[in-house]
């Protein structure tokens, strides 16, 4: 992002060198030295001041996109997509047409509109197959059928990503959604797996727990590579997301004392409600013992069901990768 900015400016630099009398508007100027200073409301501001003039035919289409993209950054979608949309209808063939079209269709996603996501970066992909935003456009679509629960879609989409572009920054986080994916349809198995008997209960929950071991760290190293490789245009947006992460940490932990609660409940039901000195047997032993009546399969079930949705929550920790373009 800060390389095309660069690129912008030193256009517009050339640009009024060579024709004077189509000299770049001074707030057009003013307000790409602010958006790279990060002073994002100031360079609206001088955006804007430059859509309001008749004269500056030739360098409209720049200010559109510029106004656009700091409407995206500052979160107001609907204002960015009315201002691309006007772009994409005045100005056809202009420099900035490519990126217009991949930020569109980016939008749409970020508005949580999947489905129509999904449709306009197949299009963008099908009329800009070589394009520097191919991969980024892969990784958004990808990520749009992972929300719609269209998983294999999802997962072709992130092997393209990590198969036909693998100096793409977007290259670990395809590769991380893969690992989750797997470890989703494992996660499947173990849970029918403890449908057919109590020692196979506690032998799949033991492999979970070390399945649950290894994303954790897995997610920890993600989360500081991911620091490493942030652009400074996405600061903001990850202060955000580690506010966000640390709220689902708090649920996660949460969910935990819950499974626990219901973990000493399933050893209780299994023992008569006056017996003493079962209950004290029972809770030296632990988790081992005789297979749960059939009275416990609902109890167990509702455990079970916790367990999987906290290990949702901390899938959805590595929504973090919306960070970028």
């Amino acid at each position: 992002m800060k390389a095309r900015l660069i690129t912008s400016v030193l256009l517009l630099v050339g640009t009024f060198a060579i024709c004077a009398q189509n000299a770049v508007p001074e707030e057009l100027v003013e307000g790409l030295a602010a958006f790279e200073s990060e002073a994002f409301e100031q360079a609206l501001e001088r955006f804007e001041s430059a859509r309001a003039r008749d004269d500056i035919a030739p360098w409209r289409g720049h200010v559109l996109f510029w106004s656009a993209r700091t409407m995206m950054v500052l979160g107001r979608y609907e204002s960015a997509a009315e201002t691309l949309d006007r772009f994409l209808g005045e100005y056809a063939g202009h420099p900035y047409e490519e990126e217009v079209r991949y930020q569109r269709a980016r939008i749409l996603f970020m508005q949580g509109r999947y489905e129509a996501a999904v449709r306009r970066f197949a299009e963008f992909l099908e009329a800009y197959p070589r394009s520097d935003f191919s991969a980024n456009a892969l990784y958004w679509a990808a990520e749009a059928l992972f929300e719609l629960g269209r998983l294999d879609e999802a997962e072709r989409l992130f092997a393209e990503v990590t198969d036909r572009h693998p100096g793409s920054f977007r290259v670990e986080a395809a590769r991380y959604r893969l690992d989750i994916l797997e470890f989703a349809r494992r996660e499947q198995e173990l849970l029918t797996l403890l449908q057919w008997s109590h020692e196979e209960y506690l032998a799949a929950l033991e492999g979970f727990r070390a399945a649950e071991t290894r994303y954790q760290e897995g997610l920890r190293s993600y989360r500081e590579r991911l620091a490493r490789l942030a652009a400074d245009d996405f600061r903001t947006e990850i202060e955000e997301l580690h506010a966000r992460v640390a709220e689902l940490e708090q649920m996660v932990r949460e969910r935990d004392r819950r499974i626990n609660d219901l973990l000493a409940e399933l050893r209780q039901s299994r023992l008569p409600a006056d017996d003493d000195e079962a209950i004290a047997r029972e809770n030296d032993r632990g988790r081992t013992g005789p297979p749960p009546a059939a009275s416990d399969v609902e109890l167990r079930e509702a455990l079970l069901s916790l367990k999987a949705r906290a290990l949702e929550l901390q899938g959805v920790l590595l929504e973090s990768e919306r960070d970028g373009e």
